[in-house]
């Protein structure tokens, strides 16, 4: 029984506990915090962790360091290939930096795992009309709307 406890304090005192301190200074937006936070974790811990990857794409994202957050996100994607969520933070990063084409050959990969996620077919709709692809931007924002249709985009 004290054997059982002990671990329970272990695991307490595990990295992946400081999880929920990261989410809860993301959310109050509080990222100087947060990324001293990851950084901290990321220094005692010997593998990468794709929520710590994912964290910190997001909050650099957020501060306008695009390149780095979509190195980062590239990172996360290798640790987790069939996370759609990496792939689509990937897509918003390379539309971000103004590289259409290379995001819509994301999101059409992203489309063949997870073919009813309307976020794939809303970001290469907005890849589609910066590219004056018209015909195709209306076709991907009518999938998007049919699949969500009562999500305000």
């Amino acid at each position: 029984m004290e054997q059982k406890q002990e671990k329970k304090i272990m695991n307490l005192n595990s990295l992946g506990s400081k999880n929920w301190l990261i989410h809860i200074l993301f959310n109050r937006q509080e990222y100087k915090e947060c990324i001293q936070l990851i950084d901290s974790v990321e220094k005692e811990s010997k593998e990468k962790s794709e929520f710590l990857l994912f964290m910190k794409g997001l909050i650099y994202r957020i501060e306008g360091k695009i390149s780095e957050s979509l190195e980062l996100f590239k990172q996360c994607h290798i640790l987790s290939p069939n996370n759609i969520e990496c792939q689509k933070e990937i897509g918003k990063a390379l539309y971000l930096l103004g590289k259409h084409n290379s995001a819509i050959e994301v999101y059409n990969a992203a489309a063949q795992v997870a073919p009813s996620d309307w976020q794939i077919h809303y970001g290469k709709a907005l890849c589609l009309f910066l590219m004056r692809n018209n015909e195709e931007c209306i076709k991907s924002a009518h999938k998007a709307l049919n699949m969500h249709k009562h999500e305000l985009m």
